[in-house]
């Protein structure tokens, strides 16, 4: 997930995108394997910190989609030899996070849809 400068610099509310947090865990796992610390890490830089998540929460939601198979873990040792945990996508998890996040843009676009609608009926009301 790249940082789209469109989108400014204003922080998501977490409610709104707290229904995705397994489509972003899979696409950053699409990257490149990382361990827990390291998606805290990398989201909040890659959203330019628009998007966080906690250290309370990335660890339920990454055992939840290890035992979804939709990613794998191995433990493997780190630069300064300690064991870390490194996680990473497997072709389950590619796929539906291809069909999740198909279906995310399809709500957008219904939304947007909406928005549209309401904007010109505002319009012709005001």
């Amino acid at each position: 997930m790249k940082y789209d400068p469109g989108m400014g610099e204003q922080k998501i509310d977490h409610d709104l995108y707290r229904g995705t947090l397994d489509i972003i865990i899979l696409t950053l796992l699409s990257e490149r394997r990382d361990h827990g610390y390291g998606l805290i890490e990398r989201l909040r830089s890659q959203s330019n910190g628009q998007l966080s998540i906690s250290e309370g929460a990335v660890y339920p939601l990454l055992h939840k989609l290890e035992s979804k198979k939709l990613i794998g873990s191995e433990w493997v040792m780190s630069s300064n030899n300690r064991r870390t945990k490194q996680y990473f996508i497997t072709d389950t998890g590619r796929g539906a996070m291809e069909s999740r996040a198909s279906q995310w843009e399809q709500l957008v676009s219904v939304i947007c849809g909406l928005r549209t609608i309401a904007k010109a009926s505002g319009e012709r009301y005001a």
